[in-house]
């Protein structure tokens, strides 16, 4: 099921693209090792990694959402790409999420109609993510 933001922004850093994203997806997947025991099963819980994917307009223009996305892919920056969202908006006090993440490359998919065309970004978190009032 699809969410709606909104008020949503997303950066990539530093740079507004709100107008350009579709989507900004953040999962969290929890080892959960299990072992059998004389009376019966034990779990824990284990390390969490993070990964997600961000989708954008394709527009090939220098500074678009698509451009700098592939850019980070093609070139990644040390230590991770700062990605920002902003669930609801600006307004001070509202939730803000900060990711530094190892972007990969994007499918490609085309619509026969000539409709609008979308690139998703595949991307792993090299930090666990920040979750802060602005």
């Amino acid at each position: 099921m699809a969410v709606t933001y909104q008020g949503a922004v997303v950066e990539l850093s530093g740079t507004a693209v709100s107008d350009e994203t579709t989507t900004f997806t953040l999962t969290p997947d929890n080892e959960m090792p299990t072992a059998m025991t004389f009376d019966g099963q034990v779990s824990a819980r284990g390390a969490t990694t993070w990964e997600g994917e961000v989708t954008a307009v394709y527009d090939y223009t220098a500074g678009s959402a698509y451009r700098l996305l592939l850019a980070e892919a093609e070139t990644p920056t040390s230590g991770g790409y700062v990605m920002t969202f902003q669930p609801e908006g600006t307004s001070t006090s509202y939730e803000e999420i900060q990711v530094k993440a190892a972007v990969g490359y994007p499918t490609i998919e085309a619509e026969g109609d000539g409709g609008i065309q979308l690139r998703t970004f595949p991307f792993t978190l090299t930090l666990a993510p920040t979750f802060t009032a602005q």
